[in-house]
């Protein structure tokens, strides 16, 4: 799919990690999270992944930002948030907005992983979209409570 997009003359490849919005299918990592914690069914939790999680609205600006510019037609770019989070920091904070306690196993396996936004950092900066440390909570907020 992606070579088709490329061959075409104007075509932008986007590459998206886990997407908070509305109306998720229930298989969805924060769908699950959520889902699991509402009805106490024990979570199996890799104790070393990491998840990198970006609201919709956020893709949106960015990539209508993107096609709105010839410069980025013909190129494959990452659109996430700069920093990935840790499976506990996403459950902690789900558990959070829903007040209340998942059931978990913690499972030692897993690894982190970044992704390379840099190219996208000058659209990030200009939408002025906070990546800040509130951004999670808020973001989980705003879909899942």
């Amino acid at each position: 799919m992606e070579k088709m997009v490329q061959d075409h003359p104007c075509g932008l490849v986007v590459r998206l990690p886990q997407v908070a919005g509305p109306n998720a299918p229930p298989n969805t990592l924060l769908a699950a999270i959520s889902y699991s914690i509402r009805s106490g069914t024990t979570i199996n939790v890799w104790k070393n992944a990491t998840r990198n999680i970006i609201d919709v609205a956020d893709v949106v600006n960015i990539a209508s930002f993107m096609v709105a510019l010839p410069s980025w037609q013909l190129k494959m770019v990452n659109i996430a948030n700069p920093v990935s989070c840790q499976i506990m920091e996403i459950i902690e904070s789900v558990e959070s907005v829903l007040g209340q306690k998942a059931v978990l196993n913690l499972v030692s396996a897993g690894a982190p992983y970044d992704i390379d936004v840099s190219a996208i950092k000058p659209i990030i900066n200009s939408l002025d979209i906070q990546f800040d440390k509130d951004y999670l909570t808020r973001t989980i907020a705003r879909y899942y409570l």
